[in-house]
């Protein structure tokens, strides 16, 4: 699940990102779908997009379901550098440390 966490400074998106974000805005659509090469930004382009719904309380909370260890360290450390905290500790349904 992913909350507001402290302040944090929102990086600036990329020409494409904001662009995919006006897109997504202004379909105001519940469904998007984002195809991109690996590598190129989509985990900050989705990070971006939870920021703003979650700053307009369109939505309370974020979760992000990923299927390897790796994956899930990638989102929680990509999402605190834009200030929502996601609890990692979660696998299958338990909480266990990493």
């Amino acid at each position: 699940m992913g909350e507001p966490a402290a302040v944090a400074a929102v990086p600036e998106p990329l020409a494409w990102q904001a662009a995919a974000l006006e897109d997504y805005s202004a379909k105001q659509e519940r469904d998007y779908l984002l195809a991109a090469w690996v590598g190129v930004g989509k985990t900050r382009w989705a990070l971006l997009t939870a920021r703003t719904l979650l700053d307009t309380g369109i939505v309370a909370r974020v979760v992000v379901v990923v299927h390897t260890r790796y994956l899930r360290r990638q989102w929680r450390d990509e999402a605190a550098s834009i200030g929502i905290q996601l609890r990692s500790r979660w696998y299958n349904g338990l909480s266990r440390e990493e």
